[in-house]
């Protein structure tokens, strides 16, 4: 892999910490293969959300980071819950891209409920912020159930709003060969390959990277993706996004 996003996360009460000056340390040595999509605390959110977000602006900025990286089902923070707009604020006034954790997680603690995982719940947001991208990870896959749930949800934000973005991370793990071609035949059917930027939600274990870049391939060839299109959901729509 040429290169990759590599997330931030607070999720304390669920899958961990790793911290921004954490992330920065990990991938400083390597910037033109590893950008930096850095986070925000948000579990006492009442007491210091404007703390949490000048950290979070003045990171972006010390860090040259790519994007930001949020989980709501992790952190505990409905879609709709418009206290959290200053973070896609941030997002617009920087140009930082959102990623966006969608559909449920088989981690423990992880919130399951409509208003945390079916990305719908964020569409007031994606309006009040045409200037900020919105990337709908995991296309509202539910990792839980095994089934592409909020797929519907991600399609519908997509067509209506030109700053949404869809990422297939975590589709071609488990029941690859049965999830992959249904989605990538919709993307194909709904016309907006377009907007599809590829991801692994990697690296997991060794081998998984791999893997899953060659379950997402034997894919789109079985649902007949031309060469310009594969490169579209591989490379150049990130590319577009990002200004690489």
């Amino acid at each position: 892999m040429r290169r990759a996003g590599i997330f931030a996360v607070y999720s304390p009460d669920t899958t961990g910490i790793a911290s921004n000056e954490f992330l920065y340390e990990q991938i400083k040595d390597h910037p033109e293969r590893m950008f930096g999509f850095y986070s925000i605390r948000t579990d006492h959110w009442n007491l210091n959300s404007e703390e949490e977000l000048k950290k979070l602006e003045a990171d972006l900025i010390k860090y040259q980071g790519k994007g930001i990286k949020l989980a709501h089902a992790h952190q505990q923070m409905r879609l709709d819950d418009k206290r959290f707009d200053g973070i896609y604020d941030i997002s617009e006034r920087l140009g930082k891209p959102l990623y966006i954790h969608t559909g449920t997680s088989p981690n423990p603690y992880t919130r399951m409920e409509p208003p945390y995982v079916d990305p719908l719940y964020l569409e007031e947001s994606i309006k009040k912020y045409p200037g900020a991208i919105f990337i709908m990870g995991h296309s509202g896959y539910d990792s839980f159930l095994v089934k592409l749930t909020y797929l519907d949800s991600c399609i519908e934000l997509a067509k209506k709003y030109e700053n949404v973005y869809i990422e297939p991370g975590a589709l071609g793990s488990r029941k690859a060969s049965e999830i992959l071609p249904i989605y990538l035949k919709r993307m194909k059917e709904e016309g907006i390959i377009d907007r599809v930027i590829y991801g692994s939600d990697g690296p997991q274990f060794p081998g998984y990277t791999a893997s899953h870049l060659n379950n997402m391939i034997d894919a789109m060839e079985e649902v007949g993706y031309t060469g310009l299109e594969m490169k579209a959901v591989l490379e150049s729509n990130f590319e577009r996004v990002f200004d690489l």
